[in-house]
């Protein structure tokens, strides 16, 4: 089972209704395979249930180790030092952890340099596997990021409509984007954990 893609498992609610936890329990309980992701600190309440069950992964979401950036473009989520601190942790217990990076933000986190800071970091807590994505087209993410990119980056918004919607730009971004992925984990001794999303 994945806990969750469409909609983080750890909202702010969660705090005070925990029926995430009430799913895990009831899933773990009758032996489910477990792999969760998040952007929420709040998971780490859960780690006590995930200790010594088989087929049990945790993994953190991570756009960006800039604070800044990630308080606008995720403003519900953890900042990117809590996420680490999450999986570290559940390193130290035993759990199997990951990080999914993305979607890497053209012109703020997908750099080569910032992609080192992002790889070097989730390497030094000591993920299992990364994954990595691009931008994606999803459906309704554009407005409420085109919004951001108005108010605080505007020299940005024609570039992201033209990665998304521009099928031959999305496409040499898409090159050029992994060629700079495999450069870094090549890099950073990480090639063999390394997974494409696109």
């Amino acid at each position: 089972m994945f806990v969750s893609s469409v909609c983080d498992g750890w909202q702010p609610v969660e705090e005070k209704y925990g029926l995430t936890r009430q799913c895990l329990e009831i899933l773990l309980r009758r032996g489910y395979p477990v792999t969760i992701l998040t952007e929420s600190a709040l998971a780490g309440r859960d780690l006590d249930l995930l200790v010594g069950k088989v087929g049990v992964e945790l993994g953190v979401t991570l756009t960006s180790l800039d604070e800044t950036t990630t308080r606008l473009t995720e403003p519900k989520g953890s900042s990117p030092s809590e996420r680490l601190a999450l999986i570290q942790n559940a390193k130290k217990r035993g759990i199997r952890i990951y990080a999914f990076l993305g979607p890497l933000l053209p012109g703020l986190s997908d750099r080569e340099e910032d992609l080192l800071q992002l790889v070097r970091a989730v390497r030094e807590v000591g993920v299992d596997f990364v994954y990595a994505d691009r931008l994606n087209p999803r459906y309704g993410a554009w407005p409420a990021l085109r919004a951001v990119l108005d108010e605080h980056f505007p020299h940005l918004t024609g570039r992201y409509r033209r990665i998304l919607f521009n099928e031959r730009a999305r496409k040499e971004y898409s090159w050029e984007l992994r060629a700079t992925l495999h450069r870094v984990s090549r890099r950073l001794g990480m090639e063999g954990r390394m997974e494409f999303c696109f």
